[in-house]
């Protein structure tokens, strides 16, 4: 008695792809996307959009720690008392952060109506861990200066960017994708 062998599936280069699509079109989209934005943001405009955000930034950073009674004072991106200071560059504004998440949910196969609550709800809760990052800053300058730095380079930028990809995947856990043919 012969067995019969399982008809084969052709797995295809066509079927590889259909079935990758969704994939590559979310990876080009965010690569696309990037890059407009990554133009945008180093555009010499953009300094006009650039500058407000960094003294909005350290007005509030000031409000908040003056409720605490630190003395501090606003100038432009700079956040100061007579003790320390610290001014907000590029990079401390989560402009960049920010924008990759807003890019990843843009491009992300789901309805519009989710990705505008996304992006409601994300850019400022990304916001408000900036402003704490500007105010826990501040106060390791000004009570351990030796700290800052860590603080800065090392601690902040790992955890903000954990904070902006886990962030994404919450977004995510909520979404249906559309499905692409």
């Amino acid at each position: 008695m012969a067995k019969k062998k399982a008809p084969k599936k052709e797995n295809n280069f066509s079927e590889e792809l259909r079935m990758r699509l969704p994939v590559l079109k979310f990876i080009g989209g965010f690569i696309i996307f990037t890059v407009v934005f990554y133009l945008i943001t180093n555009a010499d405009w953009f300094e006009s959009v650039r500058t407000p955000l960094v003294g909005i930034y350290s007005t509030l950073a000031s409000v908040v720690l003056n409720i605490f009674g630190y003395g501090t004072s606003a100038v432009g991106s700079v956040l100061r008392s007579a003790d320390f200071s610290v001014n907000i560059k590029e990079g401390c504004d989560a402009v960049i952060p920010t924008v990759l998440f807003i890019t990843a949910v843009l491009v992300f196969p789901t309805s519009w109506n989710h990705k505008l609550k996304g992006i409601l709800i994300g850019v400022p809760l990304l916001f408000a861990v900036n402003l704490l990052r500007i105010i826990t800053l501040y106060l390791t300058g000004l009570y351990q200066p030796d700290l800052f730095d860590f603080m800065h380079v090392e601690f902040w930028q790992v955890l903000f960017i954990v904070f902006t990809v886990l962030l994404f995947i919450r977004w995510l856990k909520g979404t249906n994708p559309i499905q692409t043919a």
